[in-house]
């Protein structure tokens, strides 16, 4: 339960969301409700970027985030140096740990 409620404050503090080879199964109801949940309550709505090789998946994500997925957002491949600096190039701050 612990874990639940620490991705909640994670996300609610995060400027971006991105998710990398993911496809957001409907399966997945728990994690989508969060989601969603988290989104809806901020003031401000996340940045969101997808970072998959699959239309469908990008498709999938278009659908349940609707018109707070910019087509910009989406980069249609794996993840690697390319699609690192397409985050980039939109705003999405990388810091080396």
């Amino acid at each position: 339960m612990k874990t639940w409620f620490f991705a909640e404050d994670l996300l609610r503090e995060a400027n971006n969301w991105v998710f990398i080879g993911y496809s957001l199964p409907e399966a997945d109801f728990e994690f989508k409700y969060l989601l969603k949940r988290i989104e809806l309550s901020r003031l401000k709505p996340p940045r969101l970027f997808l970072i998959d090789p699959s239309k469908k998946t990008a498709l999938r994500y278009k659908a349940f985030f609707g018109t707070t997925m910019p087509e910009k957002a989406i980069y249609l491949g794996d993840l690697g140096r390319e699609a690192v600096e397409h985050l980039v190039k939109h705003g999405v701050p990388m810091t080396k740990s």
